[in-house]
């Protein structure tokens, strides 16, 4: 029976791993808590990190053997790879990469359909401005959103600069938007209104990210993906 080959290549290699000190996303199958952990050392196929926090920086449990993913930024992308919890201690575990490496760059971001309560609002210095409106989000992404508006109590023009406000942990204000589209929806008085995103900071794209990627993986738990 022929053995495995010395040469196969890793499935994450550690000249293609995260740095030794950078903070990575953790993300937990059965939990959409945003969580973060430094890496403290990189090996082929697994990585050494410090336990996770939440967002508050308290510390997080995870499980042996665990299924969780890592996620990180490199050059431009959104980096993800599926891993398993193990070697728990106090101070820290390890995880074994279990797959691939999947690079998203951030312009082709990444969108699910999601059920937001959100908040839009024009600039104050606008026409009207100060004015806002709470409508539902019904699919989102770290580039922009497409939503619900009632046009008569808020009536948005194409390209017009607007605020929106999400529920999202890690969020800590709104996003600056500009109306992309307009269109009425059938058997409702909303028009649907798409925005982009505009000079969203980095931060702000992450946790948008880490909402996207956790209803993505509910959805796929729940087989409506």
């Amino acid at each position: 029976m022929a053995g495995t080959s010395s040469t196969a290549r890793a499935l994450l290699p550690a000249d293609e791993a995260p740095p030794t000190g950078s903070l990575v996303d953790v993300a937990p199958h059965r939990a959409h808590v945003p969580l973060t952990a430094r890496v403290v050392a990189v090996g082929a196929d697994r990585l050494v990190l410090e336990r996770p926090a939440d967002l508050l920086g308290a510390a997080s449990r995870l499980v042996e053997d665990e299924a969780v993913d890592l996620v990180w930024s490199e050059a431009g992308s959104v980096v993800g790879v599926p891993v398993l919890v193990r070697d728990l201690s106090d101070d820290g575990w390890t995880a074994v990469v279990t797959g691939a490496p999947q690079r998203v760059q951030r312009r082709e971001a990444v969108r699910a359909p999601v059920d937001l309560r959100g908040r839009i609002g024009r600039a104050a210095d606008a026409p009207g401005g100060g004015r806002v409106l709470e409508v539902v989000v019904e699919d989102l992404s770290e580039s922009g959103a497409r939503c619900l508006v009632d046009p008569v109590e808020l009536r948005l023009e194409q390209d017009e600069l607007v605020h929106l406000d999400l529920p999202l942990e890690g969020l800590p204000g709104p996003l600056a938007a500009r109306v992309v589209h307009r269109r009425y929806r059938h058997g409702t008085r909303a028009t649907l209104v798409g925005l982009r995103f505009e000079a969203t900071s980095a931060a702000d794209a992450d946790a948008v990210r880490r909402h996207v990627f956790a209803r993505l993986r509910e959805l796929r738990r729940r087989g409506a993906l």
